[in-house]
């Protein structure tokens, strides 16, 4: 399972807001990455693509007070792994973004 984490950081040479996708690379055969982002309650869309072993993406292509939420997968020729996580985030102009719930919450016993 990919974990999918979103960072926020704003571009220092425009000011503009950028979000920092990162996930786990859990493949040992993927040819990349596909970065696909869903805005407000819209569909998930193809983003980017980013070569293998690659574990993070910029977007910079964002807006303040817009919910933004994102997902990977591995690609390996014509072949796709399941989807990660989805990770959302919201760029506040006020620089009181919103933090949203973590994911991926489990237990397990050890002996």
């Amino acid at each position: 399972m990919k974990w999918l984490v979103v960072f926020l950081f704003t571009s220092i040479a425009l000011g503009a807001p950028s979000l920092e996708v990162f996930w786990t690379d859990n493949s040992d055969n993927e040819n990349a990455f596909l970065v696909e982002r869903k805005v407000g309650t819209g569909r998930f869309v193809l983003l980017d693509a980013v070569n293998r072993n690659v574990t993070k993406y910029v977007d910079k292509g964002v807006k303040y007070n817009v919910l933004y939420t994102y997902r990977i997968r591995a690609r390996r020729e014509e072949r796709f792994s399941p989807y990660s996580n989805e990770a959302k985030a919201t760029v506040s102009e006020d620089g009181e973004d919103k933090i949203n719930a973590p994911t991926g919450l489990g237990i397990r016993i050890i002996k």
